[in-house]
């Protein structure tokens, strides 16, 4: 499941990662672990979907799963990448909390 989602992210295809995650743990009754919570936030990210990325690792938050290292390094390109694209002082908060984290 997690190798299926990896080769949609390195495709930059998050939309067939987001179809796999969502036949699987949406609809399905797989409990992804952090590794595939990490490779679909992945997807998101080299689809160009910083948003998406966040949201994915806000999840893996949810389900009770702990921001590692490469988690939060994901989270901080994340909203660098917002933050570079819109200036709003939300993201700037998130990338001085996450350094704070790490």
């Amino acid at each position: 499941f997690r190798s299926l989602i990896s080769v949609y992210a390195d495709r930059m295809e998050s939309n067939c990662a987001e179809a796999v995650w969502a036949a699987l743990v949406t609809n399905g009754s797989v409990k992804p672990h952090i590794i595939a919570h990490r490779v679909r936030a992945k997807a998101f990210l080299a689809s160009a979907q910083p948003h998406a990325a966040v949201s994915a690792l806000k999840t893996m938050q949810n389900a009770g799963i702990e921001l590692e290292f490469r988690s939060l390094q994901m989270l901080f390109q994340a909203h660098a990448i917002l933050y570079h694209s819109s200036l709003a002082s939300e993201h700037l908060k998130e990338l001085t909390n996450i350094l704070k984290i790490a």
